[in-house]
């Protein structure tokens, strides 16, 4: 099996445009059978409101339109979210951000609501 695995992935809002990728990077996704990568941060939905926790640092997200896309064009098959950011929005960030993956079919590792899901 040709699995591909990569490190953080992350695309704030004011950067997205629907050609950011390099062609060379998509096909090299596109060629994986497995394409894994480490998303950065929590995926939110536009509509709804999330509180900031309380931190040093950047508070990293990633907007459902954004990172859907990104997911789709690389056809990511799984993302790990064990990663300093991934609460940056608290709980109700990680649960958007497992619901989202979950209705786009990509599996994740790392976070969820108990050790089980998270594995």
């Amino acid at each position: 099996m040709n699995i591909l695995v990569a490190g953080d992935t992350f695309v704030s809002n004011e950067f997205f445009i629907e050609n950011l990728l390099s062609p060379s990077v998509v096909n090299l996704f596109q060629n994986a059978e497995f394409p894994i990568l480490n998303l950065e941060s929590p995926v939110l939905y536009e509509n709804q409101k999330y509180d900031k926790i309380l931190k040093t640092g950047p508070h990293l997200q990633m907007s459902k339109q954004v990172a859907t896309s990104i997911l789709r064009n690389l056809h990511v098959k799984g993302v790990t979210l064990a990663n300093n950011h991934i609460l940056d929005y608290g709980s109700k960030g990680l649960m958007s951000t497992m619901d989202i993956l979950k209705s786009e079919e990509i599996k994740f590792v790392g976070a969820g609501k108990n050790i089980s899901d998270a594995s």
